[in-house]
């Protein structure tokens, strides 16, 4: 009974075997139609794989070799195709070793079981084989899913490793690799590009290129506001009882009779002023092509002075201010520039040769020299610098100071300027300044009230300026020029001697006045009046403008020392020199009605007790640059300014109330809030040189920005 059971469990495999010598290209021993119909049961594989330690009689021998488990349900794989031998070895011998009369007849089988449709082909060749060996019973359909599910991981892994492999070998000659590139890092890369292209058309305003005309883009705009609490306060003991009579205000007004009893106008020397001041400036420069640059600037201003765009707020005057009216904005600069310059040269430079290591003799002279190649390395060629440039218009003082005894900070200069500089060798640059500056331009109509028009008398100044940009060592810089400055007929002349009847009744040299002027030089009467009867023989109508009783021709020497070597902290000293050389003592005597010394016991006027020469020295700490919150530079300074040195009209319109004859000592300190915004405090004491004292003090609280 025992070999009954054991021939009807290996006739399914015997017949299987059959089937899988048939699909390998053997003959097949029974037929084929049962292939289909008798897929090997798993579990009779586990039992055949079993060893049989006590075979029954008329059974065949088993093999020596233990066949592979095979896997159990639903937890492993079935043999594939290829190893269809090995496993039929494994189970079952071989059909000649098997008699017919062992097979059980047909009849004793049971019916065969019914069998899945199989499904559509795919195109995988792995797929079609699974699907086979699951209509053929091999598999289950939950084998056949785990594997397919393993064998698109598998194939997925391989494929990254394999794209890995590949991006680590190098592209020869121009080949380009281009490898699988996941969603994520494609999305970062579109994200990147993105932003590159939305700042480059951000910068270069394409993305709305009708927005903005081209022109606007070679507009820069700059300005500053600064808002200041002055206060001056006179000492005592000044004189208040008319020795300071205010020279521009009847310059520029109505002749003053000077035969009347009333003074003159008088400059105030001895009551305390307090105001809130504020200075705006807005400017543009515009450029230009080939070289040509265009400057505009609007600043506000009490007056059209030219030293000074301070604003006294709730201040009346020339038809502006008070009771919150609004204030006037005047034209401060107008120019065009022209500059050319050398460019630095751009070249690509090879790389050094590279020394490769020596051969077996070890001798240096063998050391292997690879060829040199050529790189992107950008190389500045060294070249000296140099520059020139021509300016036409109203701009800024075109000349080097080292101070502003001579030039006001705020200064502007009409006319036509020429600039240049060379560098002879590293660290040596000459430099050189020079211009023609119309001071005065007479009235196209004058006298407006006589027929006959008098001849002009325009004044000019003719300036030249050269000097040395030193840079001697790393931190060291220092600057030093010479220049003269030449005022043509900008002194005061006497007039051709006649009878003014009237205020209005002009001399043929009233236009030798100037026309702007502050404190300190020395004064003439300007007209010759006849006495007659007309007048009261000299008593009367005595209408008279006043003039500079000295020619001007400015010797000026300036230097700057700038020491870096407790970076960032910059320690400066500045000097500055002035001497008027056409200066004349024994002349300007004769003719000055102020600057005199004490009046003689017998009534006599005093001698005139003014000078021809300036000076100052400064010493400056801090920051040249203020760049962050906290940074900060002071300074300390002391200058002496006779009264005839320079011309008081265009000299510091701040210290000792502005202008000449004063010397004195100067302290501040200034605090950045922030790269744009600073706070400064300001103190300036001035005693007077000549004539009667005049004693003051100013202090300038400041909060500046800058854009």
């Amino acid at each position: 009974m025992f070999n009954k059971i054991q021939r009807l469990c290996l006739w399914p495999c015997f017949l299987i075997t059959l089937s899988l010598q048939t699909s390998s290209g053997a003959e097949p021993s029974s037929p084929p139609a049962l292939e289909s119909q008798l897929p090997l049961p798993t579990h009779l594989l586990a039992e055949a794989s079993k060893p049989n330690p006590s075979p029954t009689a008329g059974a065949s021998a088993a093999p020596a070799a233990a066949a592979k488990p095979a896997p159990k349900d639903g937890n492993g794989l079935a043999p594939m195709p290829g190893d269809s031998e090995a496993v039929t070895s494994a189970l079952l011998p071989h059909p000649s070793a098997v008699s017919a009369a062992e097979f059980p007849p047909m009849g004793d089988l049971p019916p065969p079981t019914p069998q899945p449709v199989a499904e559509k082909p795919s195109q995988n060749v792995t797929i079609n084989l699974i699907n086979k060996l699951v209509e053929r019973g091999v598999l289950t359909h939950a084998d056949a899913e785990l594997l397919i599910q393993q064998a698109v991981a598998d194939a997925a892994r391989a494929r990254s490793e394999a794209e890995a492999e590949a991006a680590l070998l190098p592209v020869g000659g121009d080949g380009v690799r281009v490898t699988y590139v996941p969603d994520s890092v494609k999305s970062q890369i579109r994200d990147e590009i993105k932003a590159e292209v939305m700042a480059a058309a951000k910068d270069q305003n394409w993305a709305a290129p009708r927005q903005f005309p081209e022109w606007t883009q070679r507009i820069a705009w700059y300005g500053d506001i600064r808002t200041r609490a002055d206060g001056t306060i006179f000492q005592e003991g000044n004189d208040n009882t008319g020795s300071f009579p205010n020279f521009n205000e009847i310059n520029t007004g109505a002749p003053f009779d000077v035969s009347g009893f009333v003074f003159s106008p008088q400059l105030n020397v001895d009551a305390e002023r307090h105001r809130l001041r504020l200075r705006t400036r807005i400017g543009m420069d515009v450029l230009m092509e080939n070289g040509f640059t265009a400057g505009v600037r609007l600043a506000t201003g009490g007056n059209n002075s030219p030293v000074s765009v301070n604003q006294s707020l709730g201040a009346a005057g020339n038809g502006q201010g008070g009771n919150v009216s609004k204030y006037s904005i005047w034209l401060d600069r107008a120019y065009l520039r022209w500059e050319a310059a050398n460019k630095p040269r751009v070249a690509k430079a090879p790389t050094a040769p590279a020394i490769g290591s020596a051969n077996t003799s070890g001798k240096e002279s063998d050391a292997v020299v690879q060829p040199a190649e050529e790189t992107t390395a950008v190389v500045v060629k060294a070249e000296r610098e140099w520059s020139i440039a021509f300016l036409s218009g109203r701009f800024d003082n075109p000349f080097f100071v080292g101070s502003d005894i001579v030039w006001d900070n705020d200064l502007g200069m009409d006319g036509v300027a020429l600039q240049g500089r060379f560098e002879i060798f590293k660290g040596v640059m000459p430099f050189f300044n020079g211009g023609i500056f119309p001071v005065f331009t007479t009235d196209f109509n004058f006298a407006s009230n006589n027929p006959a028009k008098f001849e002009s008398n325009d004044k000019w100044l003719y300036g030249i300026q050269g000097g040395l940009d030193l840079r001697p060592i790393k931190k060291v810089h220092a600057k030093v020029s010479a220049a003269m400055f030449d005022y043509d007929r900008v002194e005061g002349r006497l007039s051709t001697p006649y009878i003014p009847l009237t205020a209005q009744d002009a001399g043929d040299t009233d236009h030798t006045r100037p026309t702007f002027a502050q404190k300190g030089n020395t004064y003439r009467p300007l007209r010759d009046i006849i006495a007659s009867p007309l007048n009261d023989f000299g008593t009367s109508s005595q209408y008279q403008y006043f003039g500079l009783a000295t020619p001007f021709n400015v010797a000026n020497y300036s230097a700057r020392l700038d020491l870096d070597f407790l970076e960032p902290i910059q320690i400066s000293f500045l000097g500055d020199y002035a001497e008027n050389m056409d200066f004349d003592r024994a002349a300007i005597n004769e003719i000055a009605v102020n600057n005199r010394g004490p009046d003689g016991l017998d009534g006599s006027l005093g001698q005139f007790a003014g000078g021809d020469t300036a000076w100052s020295v400064t010493c400056l700490v801090g920051k040249p640059k203020f760049e962050k919150f906290g940074d900060w530079a002071a300074w300390f300074g002391y200058r002496y300014v006779e009264s005839d040195a320079v011309i008081d009209g265009f000299a510091d319109s701040q210290f000792g109330i502005g202008g000449t004859n004063h010397k004195g000592y100067t302290v501040g300190a200034n605090l950045a809030l922030s790269p744009s915004v600073s706070i400064g405090v300001r103190w300036m004491g001035a005693t007077e040189v000549a004539g009667p004292p005049l004693r003051n003090d100013i202090v300038f609280f400041d909060l500046s920005a800058k854009f």
